[in-house]
């Protein structure tokens, strides 16, 4: 980040401190422009860092495919499951297999509701599911 960056985050803070003392509403007004502004330097700034680094991609490839695969690079995960004994499931095998035993229930229409139901898993929705 650069130094116009850095200098509009303090601004936003400054002012959203100010209006977390005073709860006015002209505060909130001079935070949300403070906020506004800052995320536009923010943008402004990725955006200039991505055209210069496009610039010296052929010169600098090594930099370029870096800052390519840190874009690249996602991570899919499962919030926590809670049975219907309020146990609260958190370990990813675990919730595999709550997943493998939910599909045939759902399949063969034994499933309440087409919100998160799981065999053992608290179902939201009691009207019952048909496949039909």
């Amino acid at each position: 980040m650069n130094d116009r960056v850095l200098s509009k985050i303090k601004q936003k803070k400054l002012a959203f401190d100010r209006y977390k003392q005073s709860r006015e509403g002209k505060d909130y007004l001079e935070y949300t422009k403070a906020r506004n502004a800052a995320k536009s330097e923010a943008r402004k700034a990725v955006k200039e860092y991505e055209r210069e680094i496009a610039k010296q991609a052929k010169k600098n490839p090594k930099s370029f495919y870096k800052y390519v695969n840190t874009k690249l690079k996602t991570r899919a995960r499962v919030g926590n499951l809670r049975t219907a004994d309020d146990n609260v499931i958190t370990k990813d095998g675990d919730k595999a297999e709550t997943f493998n035993s939910f599909w045939p229930t759902f399949r063969s229409g034994l499933c309440y509701g087409f919100s998160v139901c799981l065999s053992s898993v608290i179902c939201y929705n009691r009207e019952p599911y048909s496949n039909g």
